[in-house]
């Protein structure tokens, strides 16, 4: 519980110096979004096809979570860019996005 609990604060303080803004969180730039729909994805077209790995599920699941915020964070920066990146756009990004 307390490496689960100084990784969101080390990655709460992160977002917030790179957004420039107290208040910024995963979910206000999107990247929460970004998890929720790769297992939501994982879910409808992976889980009934792996039945019989039984509790393999419940460990590939976190995974592809991972893999889905990386990959939405890395398309609200690619979207964000233009000639540099402006704390104000890389939040609308992730706003729009989400």
């Amino acid at each position: 519980a307390l490496l689960v609990g100084a990784g969101l604060a080390v990655s709460g303080a992160i977002l917030q110096s790179i957004s420039q803004n107290e208040l910024a969180d995963p979910g206000i730039l999107g990247i929460n979004t970004g998890a929720g729909l790769a297992v939501v994805l994982f879910i409808f077209f992976v889980q009934g096809s792996l039945t019989g790995l039984g509790s393999a599920n419940l460990l590939v699941m976190p995974l592809f979570a991972l893999s889905g915020a990386l990959l939405a964070a890395f398309l609200i920066y690619i979207l964000a860019w233009k000639k540099g990146i402006t704390p104000v756009r890389l939040v609308l990004v992730g706003i729009g996005l989400n």
